[in-house]
């Protein structure tokens, strides 16, 4: 009698932690985030990161970075995340070959935040008051 066995090759989540993390620097991961910040006072004013027009006034935006023992946390005034890019993209690894490029992003795989989330610490809270259309606010939390 013949036995077939199958093996389980999915990689464990500390390997795939490590391997997304090994190559950057937690400075990086921090400029990751803050870049995020900026590309989203971007898309408020209509205007794009690599041909910012001079009459584009982004001083009503501000990024607030705190850092203690127990905690990292980064705070903007910068747009947020609506409820259908959190469940779409914010928070899956990479781009779905169909999702069109962002125009005021730097950003290409979609990893950057995910990558820094990693890298800096063990949880994550996410909190993200959005306003759709101007009417009314989402308020999202991810942990």
């Amino acid at each position: 009698m013949t036995l077939i066995r199958q093996a389980d090759a999915n990689p464990t989540k500390a390997f795939f932690v490590r391997m997304i993390t090994r190559d950057i620097e937690l400075e990086d991961c921090i400029l990751d985030l803050i870049d995020n910040s900026i590309d989203g006072a971007w898309q408020l004013e209509g205007s794009h990161p690599m041909s910012l027009e001079s009459d584009t006034d982004l001083s009503k935006y501000s990024i607030d970075i705190e850092v203690t023992p127990e905690k990292f946390r980064i705070t903007d005034n910068c747009g947020g995340i609506s409820l259908d890019e959190a469940a779409e993209y914010a928070f899956t690894f990479g781009r779905k070959e169909d999702d069109p490029r962002d125009s005021y992003s730097i950003g290409v795989y979609g990893i950057g935040m995910k990558r820094a989330v990693f890298k800096i610490g063990r949880k994550i809270l996410v909190t993200s008051t959005y306003l759709d259309d101007c009417s009314k606010k989402i308020l999202l939390k991810y942990q």
